[in-house]
């Protein structure tokens, strides 16, 4: 259980941990969080509440979230921001020059997957992957992080001019940029670092929108 402090509002962040250790995703730097442990046994009797702890977040840069698509859609990061698949999700044999040996296989409509909206919940991000685009489909996203019409942020593989389109909004005015253009049936490595005051865009290493 963990509480944002005085006067306690005690909510349950976790059940049935078997490991040793928990990391909580929910909380925001430059606040103090107090947290208990209750024990469980296998009849399912509870113990009562441990000491108080109290915890605040480390306020530095850090790897939120790795997934590799080696047959799995898994977080390999102690965060465990574990994906969630709709569709029936196929790994194809990734070409020379990857990381490992299998890629994720996406249909482009009705396969995707989806990601914990805590992974990008944050003022400044570094997002790096992999994608090969087999060229079909206008305004297909390669992600999507939204609530609702007045706050997301996506990329699209094929946008205006047929580039690739960056887009973000926050309540007021959307804005963009477009990328060069997505090479189909080529792998590329994308990079987008989005700080407080400017975005940059990278493609295989190299520099092509800000």
């Amino acid at each position: 259980e963990a509480s944002q402090g005085a006067p306690y509002d005690w909510n349950t962040i976790a059940r049935n941990i078997a490991d040793t250790a928990f990391i909580d995703n929910t909380v925001t730097a430059g606040r103090d969080y107090i947290y208990k442990v209750k024990a469980i046994d296998r009849a399912m009797n509870r113990s009562e509440a441990s000491d108080s702890v109290v915890a605040s977040m480390l306020n530095e840069p850090a790897l939120v979230a790795s997934y590799q698509f080696e047959e799995n859609i898994e977080d390999l990061t102690p965060h465990k921001m574990n994906a969630a698949h709709y569709g029936n999700t196929s790994y194809l044999n990734a070409t020379k020059g990857k990381l490992k040996d299998k890629a994720l296989s996406l249909d482009g409509s009705s396969k995707y997957l989806q990601l914990p909206t805590a992974i990008a919940n944050r003022k400044e991000m570094t997002i790096a992957l992999w994608v090969r685009w087999k060229g079909s489909g206008n305004k297909q996203r390669i992600f999507d992080f939204g609530n609702g019409e007045d706050q997301y942020m996506y990329l699209t593989a094929n946008s205006a001019g047929n580039k690739m389109r960056f887009a973000i909004k926050n309540g007021g005015d959307e804005q963009y940029m477009d990328i060069s253009q997505l090479s189909s049936y080529s792998w590329r490595h994308i990079t987008l670092t989005i700080g407080s005051d400017s975005i940059i865009a990278y493609v295989n290493g190299e520099k092509m929108a800000a």
